[in-house]
């Protein structure tokens, strides 16, 4: 079904067939229409590299496009979901419930020379984070994007269980604008694995669920050129010129208000819901749900003091009849790689932005609005 508005607004609702991530594309590249290529979704062109950055009160994890040949001899990472947790809490819950999650990505090697490349802030929900959603943030990083996940804990893992402690508050636009300032640091330190390879000057800010408070934080900021909110229940108040992509699982029981909020964004803007996903799609453990591990369980039977609500928004479309994640993930890679290239005028002509683009995933439907 299509609908065509006198503002360029198109919506979309498909099932389709795949075609399968593409290099990444140049200035210099061929001005034929890919206006409904998904040439964004999966893995891009780049390995990908991984390192940490301290902010003082909490730490940030950035994934950033590498060279394929530098990774010669060396092995990916993992963590485990236990490394973010007091040692008080450790020891008390079952080793089994320690679970690895593989990361496609190098520990420390240097960031490839076709760089600066440009950065994505991003900021994880409610009970989350930095490392956890790893998956989806390594294959935006592929196609040579700077990712820096920061560790929010004033409303992360710790903070919803109670176990944060006494530690100050700091806001969400101090923390991002502090984020951008050590990126920049590593960029001019020859010590860095991040050394010549960001481009402060462009940045799209994100956040997931309760993350978007940063997402949405500084839009008066010149080196912001973009926003991206994924599943944050709503984008009200937040007045831009700058584009504006908005994403959502059908079944997320915000999914409808955040679709209210998009309407009332001035444009240019884009807004995507994706059927049979929810609120925590995006996420690793999504993942290991979606798989018949249902660890929260076990987790709340052990002792760990998991609220309810949070409990509820865990499993929200990472049953097994739901959309696999990694298809999720394809998807909202697509999108989110899309948007940033355009915001930055790195396509010659948008990529995978027209309305034709809903067609181009396989076994997924979606609604897709655009303003241009």
């Amino acid at each position: 079904m299509t609908r065509t508005g006198t503002l360029g607004k198109t919506c979309l609702m498909a099932s389709v067939c795949f075609t399968a991530a593409l290099a990444l594309a140049s200035c210099s590249g061929s001005s034929a229409d890919q206006s409904s290529t998904p040439k964004y979704a999966g893995k891009g062109p780049y390995a990908v590299g991984i390192t940490t950055l301290g902010l003082g009160d909490r730490e940030v994890e950035v994934w950033y496009p590498v060279d394929p040949d530098a990774t010669a001899g060396h092995d990916t990472t993992s963590y485990v979901s236990f490394e973010v947790l007091p040692q008080a809490i450790v020891d008390i819950l079952p080793p089994e419930l320690n679970i690895e999650i593989s990361v496609d990505a190098y520990r420390d090697l240097a960031a490839s020379a076709d760089g600066p490349f440009p950065i994505l802030t991003f900021s994880h929900g409610a009970g989350g984070f930095r490392y956890a959603y790893s998956a989806l943030l390594t294959e935006v990083a592929s196609h040579g994007i700077v990712v820096a996940s920061i560790d929010h804990t004033e409303w992360g893992l710790l903070q919803q269980v109670g176990l944060r402690g006494e530690v100050p508050d700091r806001t969400a636009e101090d923390v991002v604008l502090a984020t951008i300032g050590a990126l920049g640091d590593a960029d001019a330190d020859a010590g860095s694995p991040l050394f010549g390879g960001v481009d402060t000057t462009l940045v799209v800010t994100s956040g997931h669920s309760a993350g978007g408070r940063a997402a949405f934080a500084l839009p008066e900021r010149p080196e912001v050129r973009a926003m991206i909110g994924f599943a944050t229940g709503s984008a009200r108040g937040l007045i831009t010129d700058k584009p504006v992509l908005l994403l959502v699982g059908a079944e997320d029981r915000g999914a409808a208000r955040l679709e209210e909020s998009y309407e009332e964004l001035a444009g240019p803007k884009r807004f995507v819901s994706v059927d049979n996903a929810g609120h925590n799609s995006f996420t690793d453990q999504c993942d290991i749900l979606w798989n018949g591990n249902n660890f929260l369980e076990d987790l709340v039977a052990a002792g760990f003091p998991i609220p309810e609500n949070l409990l509820s928004l865990a499993i929200d479309g990472c049953l097994p009849e739901n959309l696999d994640p990694e298809e999720f993930w394809r998807i909202t890679g697509h999108f989110t790689v899309a948007h940033m290239r355009d915001a930055f005028g790195l396509d010659r002509q948008p990529v995978g932005l027209g309305p034709g683009i809903a067609d181009a995933f396989p076994g997924a439907s979606m609604i897709y609005e655009f303003e241009d």
